[in-house]
């Protein structure tokens, strides 16, 4: 037998105070009477009496032990633990994007496989323990091999959905891990997806009636004076038709009705006829769809001239990957700011360093730097775990470029500098009322952008 809440068996220290609380009262009154002859009388009577008396109050004690002890064995919650009773359950929650999806009743895919969860719990056998995954843009415990109700319930309800794909390989290497130190009865995963061949997996589906239409690209080619774009288009309904536009630098170029396949891709052409160039090409639909997010794509005309940038870190894994995006990009990684000739580039990113003159023929990036440029100190204090906004103070025609295309979904940071800054520069990003992104336009018509953290203590990467 084990307690399920020892803490109740306190209650026991009430039996030597009640044992104590009958050994000093008192046992008797003293009274004045009017004549010791009635007194005398009554002794015989008193003598007969005295036993059952006697025998009243042993019962009267132990019934107020036995209450005792009953209200003390039932706030401990008493169990009889019976082997092999217990499971061990991994359970394995998609994260990915498609798990936003939500349906008339507004309780997305996600929603659905956590109520199952929070209702499975309750139900299980004494003893049985969870180990709950999330597959989202990387695979992480959000409980491992855990018994309490309260802790699971509180790490379901901080678990967010994420905007990519969902790491289901990587989360059945963290369950297979748990599957060879422990004798795993059950391993569950909660998606939307199709999964045919899942040995020793249970899958639950948790797609239903939702549809949902999203854009995954955009293509253009010119041709003599014409612009032909082409955008691509996956629904999971067949029977939906909707509306799609396209604008061209906000300018909308053509709207048609599309007739959805179900779970099929759908290309869409629009011509920008004597269009002589473009910045920013958008296809769009006001479809009533489980995912409002993925309603709208947006591309930017590729650059064409080479671009030269110069990364100054000792880490540059996640600004180097940033940058073999673009293909014309040619990127030299440096580690420090003596290892460079800093000439040449058309931006320098400076990462936790900052050289003693700043660069004057490109544009330069300053990520938690050393030094900081004229007009711009640091505050005494620093700042800590912030969610990353979009300032809302900007107005400039930059401000306006960044922030129209900018999504910050659960961007934060963990730590960042404080900074004082002067009127020539503009807050593209704070974290409350915090800049932590401040740019402004040097005399040389190029720009300087200083970050006031260290990447690596974002997640943006």
């Amino acid at each position: 037998m084990r307690f399920l809440n020892p803490a109740g068996l306190w209650l026991l220290l009430l039996i030597p105070v009640l044992i104590i609380i009958y050994i000093i009262r008192a046992r008797y009154e003293e009274r004045s009477v009017a004549s010791t002859f009635i007194w005398k009388l009554s002794t015989r009577f008193m003598k007969k009496k005295l036993p059952l008396r006697r025998f009243r109050q042993i019962l009267l004690f132990l019934c107020q032990l036995l209450m005792i002890i009953a209200l003390a064995l039932l706030v401990s919650k008493p169990a009889i633990v019976s082997k092999g009773t217990g499971k061990e359950y991994v359970l394995i929650i998609d994260g990915s994007a498609s798990m936003n999806i939500a349906g008339e009743d507004g309780e997305t895919r996600f929603d659905r496989a956590i109520d199952q969860i929070i209702e499975m719990i309750p139900a299980a056998d004494f003893g049985t323990t969870f180990s709950i995954i999330l597959a989202s843009d990387e695979a992480g415990f959000l409980v491992e091999r855990s018994q309490s109700e309260t802790e699971i319930r509180l790490a379901l309800n901080y678990a967010r959905c994420g905007y990519g794909d969902g790491s289901i390989a990587d989360a059945l290497t963290l369950a297979q891990s748990l599957c060879d130190q422990y004798a795993v009865t059950d391993v569950i995963l909660y998606s939307d997806s199709k999964y045919e061949t899942a040995e020793n997996i249970e899958v639950i589906d948790l797609s239903a009636k939702e549809w949902n239409v999203s854009f995954s690209g955009i293509t253009y080619e010119q041709k003599d004076k014409d612009y032909i774009f082409t955008a691509t288009m996956y629904s999971t309904n067949e029977n939906a038709d909707i509306a799609v536009a396209m604008s061209v630098d906000g300018k909308i170029i053509g709207v048609q009705n599309v007739s959805c396949k179900k779970n099929g891709e759908i290309t869409i052409e629009f011509t920008a006829k004597k269009l002589k160039d473009f910045k920013t090409v958008t296809v769009y639909t006001d479809a009533k769809d489980g995912l409002a997010e993925d309603n709208s794509f947006s591309i930017c005309k590729k650059a064409t001239e080479p671009v030269d940038v110069l990364v100054v870190s000792k880490s540059p894994f996640y600004l180097q990957s940033v940058l073999k995006v673009f293909s014309n990009c040619t990127v030299k990684i440096v580690a420090s700011p003596e290892d460079a000739i800093l000439s040449g580039y058309d931006l320098y990113i400076f990462d936790s360093c900052t050289p003693e003159e700043l660069p004057t023929d490109g544009s330069v990036w300053l990520f938690a730097p050393e030094k900081l440029p004229t007009d711009m100190s640091l505050r005494e204090e620093k700042g800590s775990k912030a969610q990353i906004k979009v300032s809302k103070k900007g107005s400039s025609a930059l401000y306006s470029k960044l922030a129209d295309k900018l999504t910050l979904n659960d961007a934060a940071i963990s730590a960042y500098s404080k900074i004082r800054a002067g009127r020539s520069w503009e807050s593209l990003l704070t974290c409350g009322e915090d800049s932590v992104l401040l740019t402004r336009k040097e005399t040389n018509g190029m720009r300087t952008a200083v970050f006031a953290f260290d990447l690596h203590d974002s997640n943006l990467p």
